[in-house]
C-alpha cells in the first residue's frame, strides 16, 4: 500500500495486501480502488508465498475445512497431487494430522518428485498406473479408506480413486485436466453410498469476498506460512518484458515450478 484516503482505517501504508475478491486484475504496476477491494496479509511469510496466495491454498482449505467433516487421523486421496492445489493439500493436511495419498503422473523424475512431496508432508505418493491396480488397494488398506477425495483430472484417474473411497465418502471435483468426463459405477452409488460435488473457489470468492470466513481464512494461511507450514511453491520470476516467455514455460509438460512475472522489475 502506497497511499489511503483519509477514512480508510483497515489498511496503513506499506502494508501488504492480496485482492479480496476475483478478477481484479493484476497485471500493473498501480491501482486505485476501495480498501474493501483489498485484505492485508502478514508480512511475516516470504513474498512468493504472497503473491501466490489467493488461489490455490484457499482452494486447498476450503476442500479440506467444509466438505467433510474430517477429523484428525482421517485419510484424503487426490490426484493431480504435484499441482498449486495439490501441493497446498499435502501441506494442510500434514499440519491438521491428516494423511494424504497423493497419486500423480508418472514421469523421469518420479523419485524426485515424491522426495518432494514427502517433505512437504505426503503420506503416500503412487502413479497414476499404481492407483489402478490391485497393489493400491493393499496400499490404502495400511492407512484406513478416505473419507474424501479432491478430483483435478477427470476421467480415468477420477474412476480409481473411487474405487479406494470408504463407504459413505465424498469427492470434490475441482477441475478437469484430462478434459474427460468423470465416470461413476452403479455400484459406487448403490453399494458405497459416494456423493460427489463441486467446488469452484472464484464463484466462493465472488459471493463471500468481504466474509468473516475469507478473513479468517487468509488469517489461518498467512499463520501456517510464518510457521513454515505452508511454504511458497517453486517459482520463476520474470519481469514484464519477459512475460511470453513466463507464459511459454508455464504451458511445458510437467512443469514442476509457477512463473512469477514481477511489475516491479
Amino acid at each position: 500500500v502506497r497511499e489511503v484516503g483519509t477514512s480508510v482505517s483497515t489498511l496503513r501504508v506499506g502494508d501488504w495486501v492480496i485482492p479480496s475478491g476475483p478478477n481484479m486484475g493484476t497485471w500493473r504496476t498501480k491501482i486505485v480502488q476501495p480498501a474493501n477491494m483489498f485484505l492485508g496479509i502478514s508480512q511475516d511469510i516470504p513474498v512468493n508465498l504472497a503473491a501466490t496466495l489467493a488461489i490455490n491454498p484457499p482452494t486447498a482449505y476450503r476442500m479440506l475445512k467444509t466438505i467433510v467433516d474430517l477429523k484428525e487421523g482421517d485419510c484424503v486421496i487426490q490426484n493431480c497431487a504435484n499441482s498449486g492445489v495439490g501441493l497446498s493439500v499435502i501441506q494442510l493436511a500434514a499440519a491438521w494430522k491428516l494423511k494424504t495419498i497423493n497419486v500423480i503422473r508418472d514421469r523421469p523424475e518420479f523419485e524426485q518428485l515424491k522426495a518432494r512431496l514427502v517433505d512437504l508432508g505426503a503420506t503416500e505418493v503412487v502413479t497414476e498406473e499404481f492407483s489402478g491396480s490391485r497393489h493400491m488397494s493393499e496400499l490404502i488398506e495400511k492407512h484406513g479408506r478416505p473419507v474424501l477425495a479432491l478430483n483435478g483430472v477427470g476421467g480415468k484417474s477420477a474412476t480409481n480413486l473411487t474405487r479406494q473411497m470408504a463407504y459413505g465418502s465424498t469427492m470434490v471435483t475441482y477441475g478437469g485436466m484430462a478434459r474427460q468426463p468423470l465416470t461413476v459405477s452403479t455400484g459406487a452409488l448403490i453399494f458405497k453410498n459416494l456423493k460427489f460435488v463441486g467446488y469452484w473457489n472464484g464463484k466462493w470468492l465472488e459471493n463471500n469476498s468481504l466474509s468473516p470466513e475469507h478473513t479468517q481464512m487468509m488469517e489461518d494461511l498467512c499463520k501456517l506460512g510464518e510457521e513454515g507450514k505452508l511454504r511458497p511453491p517453486s517459482c520463476h520470476d520474470y519481469p514484464l518484458a519477459q512475460y511470453k516467455t513466463a507464459l511459454s514455460r508455464a504451458m511445458e509438460p510437467f512443469i514442476a515450478s509457477k512463473q512469477l512475472i514481477r511489475m516491479d522489475q
